[in-house]
């Protein structure tokens, strides 16, 4: 199975129809809950049967499916904390996370490390309401 977390679309015939999409943000970076149903769709399609693979692709410099498979082996309890999970999905791909990882990549990461360990509440406050912006100078 593929999981298509680019902007893009595949001609899903050339892989037998097996391919899941999910659409970043703009940043590139995938909501807490689009990594949670992340996680869960590719552990279930794992454990059906031994001889399924899994195959992640991203656009771009490979941030998206980096963070995307660092949280999976967080959830799948591989590692005990997501800078180990990082450091191991950096050491694969052979690239620094630091230099591949947006900083909103890197936020969404650690609010499903958060989630995992403190439960919903602990990042989800309620709704949060901006009532005035003031700038010193115009934005280029």
């Amino acid at each position: 199975m593929l999981w298509n977390l680019s902007k893009g679309t595949y001609d899903y015939k050339k892989f037998d129809n097996q391919v899941i999409e999910l659409r970043t943000h703009c940043s590139g970076a995938l909501s807490v809950q689009k990594l949670f149903g992340f996680v869960k769709s590719i552990h279930s399609w794992l454990l059906m049967e031994k001889s399924n693979a899994a195959v992640v692709h991203c656009q771009g410099g490979g941030g998206t499916s980096l963070c995307a498979l660092a949280v999976y082996f967080l959830w799948s309890k591989e590692f005990a904390s997501l800078k180990e999970s990082l450091e191991y999905v950096e050491q694969c791909k052979g690239v620094e996370y630091k230099h591949i990882l947006s900083p909103t990549q890197l936020r969404y990461a650690r609010y499903f490390e958060k989630v995992l360990k403190e439960g919903t509440n602990s990042v989800f406050r309620g709704s949060i309401i901006l009532r005035r912006v003031l700038m010193h100078t115009i934005p280029r």
